[in-house]
């Protein structure tokens, strides 16, 4: 109705911050780090319990299972592995430089070969290095690992608030049935159109701002990311 009623000389501008894939399955990644011996439990058998999100606000210790001498990476979050680093994490044992740059490549070249236990598929599609994904005042804080699942596959949702207690790969039950978050990023593109002439072949989420802005009139500040989309 609202489109109807909009003016002949209207510019429209649909766009969307990502796209969507099926979620049949679900990698627990703590699981994946737990079996191959780059986590470990103080106490054997024993994963801290299912989490809940409100957890993650209530100050509960959701590592106290967690043996963090004998540990040298985590995941938590939505695909994200943190290595154990000393200076950074309390009771980190990974030495920065060399050795934890060994260390992601070495998880990076192995996580690749996770696949579903029935069809043999890669849960996996690629992963990607922090360093290189994120730039800017708060890289410190990014993550190690980036993990970009392939469509079909999602992190787990206890594996995505530190848990352990699922399989590797585990069938997913619920009605949440499709997502974008940790699906391989070029797997769930964002979409961009309008009724304006626009260089979308390689559009990115950074370009919309700077493509408003030239539509009403306005410079884009020189220190903002992104270029306009907007063709005369």
């Amino acid at each position: 109705t609202k489109l109807r009623q909009a003016r002949p000389d209207a510019r429209l501008l649909l766009v969307s911050d990502h796209g969507f894939a099926p979620f049949y399955w679900s990698v627990n990644l703590n699981r994946w780090l737990l079996d191959n011996g780059y986590l470990a439990l103080a106490t054997e058998g024993e994963g801290g319990g299912d989490r809940v999100l409100a957890d993650l606000f209530k100050g509960r210790n959701l590592w106290s299972a967690v043996d963090w001498r004998r540990t040298r990476a985590y995941s938590v979050g939505l695909g994200l592995i943190y290595l154990n680093l000393m200076g950074r994490e309390p009771a980190g044992v990974v030495e920065p430089g060399a050795r934890a740059e060994a260390l992601e490549g070495e998880l990076a070249q192995r996580l690749v070969w996770v696949r579903h236990p029935g069809n043999g598929q890669h849960a996996i599609r690629s992963v990607t290095l922090g360093r290189l994904a994120y730039r800017g005042p708060c890289l410190d804080d990014a993550p190690d690992l980036v993990v970009n699942f392939s469509p079909g596959f999602r992190v787990s949702w206890q594996s995505a608030l530190g848990g352990i207690d699922e399989p590797i790969v585990a069938e997913n039950k619920r009605a949440w049935s499709a997502d974008h978050c940790s699906v391989a990023p070029e797997a769930v593109p964002g979409v961009v159109m309008g009724n304006l002439p626009l260089d979308t072949a390689r559009a990115s989420i950074m370009d919309v701002a700077p493509t408003i802005l030239t539509l009403q009139g306005v410079p884009v500040p020189n220190e903002m990311e992104g270029r306009s989309l907007y063709r005369k």
